[in-house]
């Protein structure tokens, strides 16, 4: 848990599940996707879609295509086409853009690490209204090894200058705390995500249920309480 003694220099976030609800948009396009070139749709399960949806584009497209290189690309080429067509279903959860303005505007910077592809991210964070916020943003397209790997969170950090002590690193599933854990920053675990039980089962520092909530937080350990 944050101590008294914490401070906070910047709050880093995923993006899809804890940000941004694109479950939805996420699931329709894999399934358009691999309709269009298998003549079925995928994922069908539960467990199929939780597994795409923590990796990286490229590596969600392999599984897709059956490990078949020269297919992935189709799925990547077909699966960024339904995206697009999507893209409306696809919005903030209730409660963040406020919070995110609320924590800049304590003197927090935020940022983003996640394993999205850039593309897809910047799209995204036009249309919900909250890109000028972020001092930092990292894709799955910068880095070599996706989360649960700590490079993403290390590599927003190294950017911002900071130490990894002053960044809280917000995320709804178990690869976020991991990955976070492993780069030395304060895990924070988001109770409205794609994976909130097995969130809680990694043991963030700290559980948020509401948006609200970690605005206060951070409030607490800038010494605003």
């Amino acid at each position: 848990m944050p101590t008294s003694t914490t401070t906070v220099d910047a709050v880093l976030f995923d993006w899809d599940g804890t940000l941004m609800d694109t479950k939805e948009t996420i699931l329709r396009s894999y399934r358009e996707a691999s309709t269009e070139i298998y003549g079925e749709p995928y994922p069908t399960e539960h467990g199929e879609l939780e597994q795409l949806i923590q990796l990286r584009a490229k590596e969600s497209f392999l599984i897709v295509a059956r490990g078949d290189e020269e297919r992935a690309a189709q799925v990547g080429v077909r699966f960024g086409e339904a995206y697009a067509r999507n893209q409306a279903s696809a919005s903030p959860f209730d409660g963040i853009a406020d919070a995110l303005r609320e924590i800049v505007a304590l003197g927090v910077q935020v940022g983003v690490a996640t394993s999205k592809a850039r593309s897809r991210f910047e799209s995204d964070a036009q249309r919900a209204g909250v890109r000028d916020l972020f001092a930092v943003t990292i894709t799955g397209d910068d880095v070599t090894a996706a989360k649960p790997d700590p490079e993403p969170v290390t590599r927003a950090i190294d950017e911002l200058g900071l130490e990894p002590a002053s960044c809280f690193y917000v995320g709804d599933g178990p690869n976020d705390v991991l990955a976070a854990r492993a780069a030395g920053a304060v895990t924070v675990g988001v109770a409205w995500g794609f994976h909130p039980d097995e969130c809680r089962e990694a043991g963030p520092d700290l559980v948020v249920e509401r948006p609200s909530d970690l605005v206060d937080a951070v409030r607490r350990a800038r010494g605003r309480a």
